[in-house]
């Protein structure tokens, strides 16, 4: 759960259009997926495009510390995609799937097995961005 989150908080981060838009896609059920690792939440959204828009929400104890999303919104204030995203877990926190941190999940490979990691990684952010 993101601690101090409120509809409140949302609205003042939100423009009035985008904050109508991410209610209609929190209501529609356009949140697909949430992951929460340890301090980190990734989302995704099914939006206009063929692929779901990723989010990335950072925070800590004061709330939330950072925000990210892939789609294309320049504008003032967050993007409809955050905006579902953090209604979906103030309204529905038991759809948090919560997973092991990283370097948790890291820690015990050997260095080979990293590197083969890493390499995987590279190579599939190759594919995804061509």
């Amino acid at each position: 759960m993101i601690p101090k989150l409120s509809e409140a908080f949302i609205r003042r981060h939100a423009t009035s259009q985008s904050l109508e838009r991410g209610q209609d896609y929190y209501q529609s059920g356009s949140v697909t997926s949430l992951i929460q690792r340890g301090k980190e939440l990734s989302a995704k959204v099914e939006g206009s495009e063929f692929e779901p828009y990723r989010i990335s929400i950072g925070f800590n104890k004061g709330g939330v510390t950072s925000v990210f999303c892939t789609c294309p919104y320049d504008f003032e204030g967050w993007c409809k995609h955050i905006i579902a995203t953090l209604l979906t877990c103030l309204h529905q926190p038991d759809r948090i799937e919560q997973r092991p941190e990283l370097t948790e999940l890291l820690a015990p490979l050997t260095l080979e097995q990293l590197q083969l990691v890493l390499l995987k990684l590279v190579v599939h952010q190759l594919n995804f961005d061509q």
